[in-house]
């Protein structure tokens, strides 16, 4: 099996342009694939969220780029 893990950091105190911008990036990369494995909130630093997207590559074969 050949998957792929991201950790996307965001801060849900932000302003509002920046929260569409970390929105749309989100659409993009579930657009893509990945699913979320987890969301964890940092407790030192409030405001602070963790993502953690995974994908799997087991029903296509990666490119020569590194399946991307």
């Amino acid at each position: 099996m050949l998957c792929e893990f991201r950790f996307e950091n965001f801060n849900a105190r932000g302003e509002d342009s920046y929260l569409d911008r970390f929105s749309s990036r989100l659409d993009k990369l579930f657009g893509a694939g990945g699913t979320a494995a987890g969301i964890h909130r940092d407790q030192t630093f409030g405001g602070w969220w963790q993502i953690v997207l995974f994908k799997d590559f087991t029903d296509r074969p990666l490119d020569a780029g590194g399946g991307k």
